[in-house]
């Protein structure tokens, strides 16, 4: 379980990583902007106006994207390898990714689900539980009688 964890670690530290790389190039461009001595004002009111449309535009896709960096940076409802239950399924996870996680079930059949699913679901991680009651229904025979054996 401490590879399944480490997994879960590695994917979370490469988008970070993403995240902080798109972050040093936005700044390397405000500096150099700076440095050339435009004027912020008239390069970023148009800039800002195209960024409003644009997220009409592509709103649903952004959401989306928060939802999944949400899910896996700050909320962290299961690691690579922890058993869970979406929505009622039994599901083990074998990859997380950005956009979307990758499970299998009991029968070994696979499951891929949206982040964004994910996060709006009812989860239930059966790593993290501590007591855990099974429940089994035992069919018997009519004909079947206590302590005959003979």
């Amino acid at each position: 379980q401490l590879v399944a964890r480490a997994a879960t670690q590695n994917v979370v530290v490469e988008v970070g990583s993403t995240i902080a790389r798109v972050a040093a190039w936005l700044l390397s461009f405000v500096w150099a902007l700076i440095s050339f001595s435009l004027d912020l004002v008239t390069f970023f009111v148009p800039l800002g106006t195209t960024l409003v449309a644009l997220s009409f535009a592509y709103g649903p896709s952004l959401q989306e994207l928060w939802d999944s960096v949400y899910l896996m940076f700050l909320a962290r409802p299961f690691y690579v390898g922890d058993t869970v239950a979406i929505d009622g399924e039994t599901l083990v996870v074998d990859r997380v990714g950005l956009m979307s996680t990758f499970f299998h079930t009991i029968d070994g059949k696979g499951v891929w689900r949206r982040n964004s699913q994910i996060s709006r679901a009812k989860i239930v991680n059966m790593h993290r539980s501590h007591h855990v009651l099974l429940a089994q229904t035992l069919l018997l025979r009519a004909g079947v009688t206590a302590g005959g054996g003979g």
